[in-house]
Formats: structure tokens, C-alpha cells, sequence
């Protein structure tokens, strides 16, 4: 059996303290062989082609550095496991956004994803997707969003025909959806996120944070694997998460 942990949407510095912390004490009791990040690690809200705070124009470093700390936190909670991290986020876009307007300084090593986010010190590895199974699970950031959560999934699953089951982030909800055609059974799974749930850009934001386990048998059957998602509840300075008859609780 392989125990892979997914997890994201951290978006330095809107980031939550105490569901990072959780997803550390997670990490430390489950100690997966791979942890996939999906991506949104950091906000890279100098970037955004929105409206902005002129008083955080000049923060971005600082918003680095918060990213780094957090990831390091991970790193460190599971120091035997695989990480990837997954460069297809919306949020990292924006970075390949501002470079591609400005040509002259795109090519430089230092202004890369990995190089930015220091991935060398924490010993992680860029990758696009994550495909297991012969291809037929996928984990991805995504790209669907609805209101409505699970229906981000069915977006994904509806884009890949049905034939891959996926596994994402991006959308801030938990949910899950299944699909049976004549010949395949398929799901969707949307994870949650890290980040705080009262940003200060969206008012009443209808997320949920959480990660999710995932249990990949040594069988070569494309249904061999299990999904379990883990939900953080709890409002102020409390995070609480139940798995596998276990309560996890930060306060």
C-alpha cells in the first residue's frame, strides 16, 4: 500500500495558522510516502490583474518568506515523504503572467516558481500533474470552480470525458462526485483548502478547509484506491479533525 496526503490552497499570508498547524499534527500521525501539494501555495497578490492594496504593493518578499515558513513547517512534520508540488495553480499563473509582459527578465533562474519558493532547501519536486493508477487518478489544482461544492469536480470529470477520476483543489469546498458509465466507475473529489476563511478581499466566502488521504493499493486495478477526506471544523481559535478514530484538535 502507498498513503499519499493531498493538500493546498494555503495562499500565503492569507494562510491559517491553526489549519496549517492541524495539517502538521495530521502529517505527523499519518506520515505518508508522498504529500502532493495542489498547488496556491502563495497568494502572489502583488501580481493579481485585480484591484490591489497600494500599501502591500511592496510586500511580496514578505509574502515569500511567510510561504516558505509554512512549507518548511510541512516539510518538517513529514521528513520522509515524497513532496510535489503542482505548478498548474491559478495563483502561481499570475507569476507566468507578469513574466510573459515582461519578456527581458522571464528567463532568469532566480524569478522561477522553484527558486521563489525555495524549493531546493526543502528538497521539493515541480511537477504539473500527478497521475497514478495507468492514468486513471489524477491530482490537479483544477480549473472548474462552482458555488456549489462537488460541482468544480463534475467540471473536471466532465472535461476528461469520464475517464479519470481527480482529485483537486482550488475551489476552498469539500465535496465528492461519482460517475458509472457501461464500462467505468470514476469520482471527483475537491479537497478544501489551508487558507483563512474571512480573507480580507471576500466577505462571507462560503468555504471549507480540509486535505485529504489517499490509500493506493499494490494491485494493477484502476480501482484500487481509496479516498478518505479529512474536514476541518471549529470557528475562532479552535481547528478540530477526526481520522481513523482519532480526534486532532488546535487551539
Amino acid at each position: 500500500m502507498t498513503t499519499i496526503l493531498a493538500l493546498g490552497d494555503i495562499h500565503s499570508p492569507y494562510h491559517d495558522p491553526r489549519a496549517v498547524e492541524l495539517a502538521c499534527r495530521l502529517l505527523e500521525a499519518i506520515q505518508p510516502e508522498v504529500v502532493i501539494h495542489l498547488a496556491d501555495g502563495v497568494d502572489f497578490y502583488q501580481l493579481s490583474t485585480f484591484d490591489r492594496d497600494p500599501d502591500r504593493l511592496l510586500q511580496l518578499q514578505d509574502d515569500l518568506d511567510k510561504a516558505y515558513s509554512v512549507h518548511k513547517d510541512l516539510a518538517l512534520s513529514a521528513p520522509e515523504a515524497d513532496w510535489l508540488y503542482l505548478d498548474n495553480g491559478n495563483h502561481e499563473r499570475r507569476l507566468w503572467r507578469y513574466l510573459t509582459r515582461h519578456p527581458e527578465i522571464a528567463g532568469l533562474e532566480v524569478l522561477s516558481l522553484a527558486s521563489l519558493l525555495r524549493f531546493g532547501e526543502l528538497g521539493w519536486t515541480l511537477v504539473p500533474e500527478y497521475e497514478a493508477l495507468a492514468k486513471r487518478l489524477v491530482f490537479t489544482h483544477g480549473e472548474a470552480y462552482s458555488k456549489h461544492a462537488g460541482w468544480g469536480a463534475k467540471k473536471e470529470l466532465e472535461k476528461r470525458y469520464y475517464q479519470q477520476s481527480v482529485i483537486m483543489g482550488h475551489t476552498h469546498k469539500i465535496g465528492q462526485i461519482t460517475a458509472r458509465g457501461p464500462r467505468l466507475m470514476v469520482a471527483g473529489w475537491e479537497i478544501g483548502c489551508l487558507c483563512t476563511l474571512e480573507p480580507d478581499y471576500r466577505t462571507n466566502a462560503n468555504w471549507q478547509q480540509g486535505l485529504a488521504v489517499v490509500t493506493l493499493s499494490e494491485q494493477p486495478s484502476t480501482h484500487a484506491f481509496s479516498v478518505e477526506q479529512v474536514t476541518f471544523t471549529g470557528t475562532g481559535r479552535a481547528r478540530r479533525a477526526f481520522f481513523r478514530g482519532n480526534e486532532y484538535v488546535v487551539k
